[in-house]
């Protein structure tokens, strides 16, 4: 995998699925635990070598649940303006949205549904 055009665009799916976001999330989190006071070169590089590990592995999961040819067009689809611009709003109305979710948990109380 990953020898032609099509496997190289593939690459592309963590970005723009958004998986990207959570991969850096996640290091900001492990980061901020780890080395709080920035961990240097080294430690850029290794999660630059992790993230590469990770938009692999993204693709391959990608590929094999959609297949080369859908996943290609998924990905097309995606790289369109509107839906990028979605998905960044997604991304940025998430906080918003998760303490919406709270308040309307506490309004609701111990109801049952």
């Amino acid at each position: 995998m990953f020898e032609n055009e099509s496997s190289d665009r593939l690459l592309a799916a963590s970005r723009l699925t958004g998986a990207d976001i959570l991969f850096l999330h996640l290091v900001e989190v492990v980061a901020a635990k780890v080395a709080p006071n920035g961990g240097g070169e080294a430690a850029r590089e290794r999660i630059e070598a992790l993230h590469q590990d990770f938009r692999r592995r993204c693709a391959e999961i990608f590929e094999r649940r959609l297949g080369t040819e859908q996943a290609l067009q998924v990905l097309a689809a995606l790289e369109t303006a509107p839906l990028q611009r979605y998905l960044a709003a997604r991304h940025t109305m998430a906080p918003a949205l998760g303490y919406q979710l709270g308040e309307l948990q506490k309004r609701m109380g111990n109801l049952e549904l």
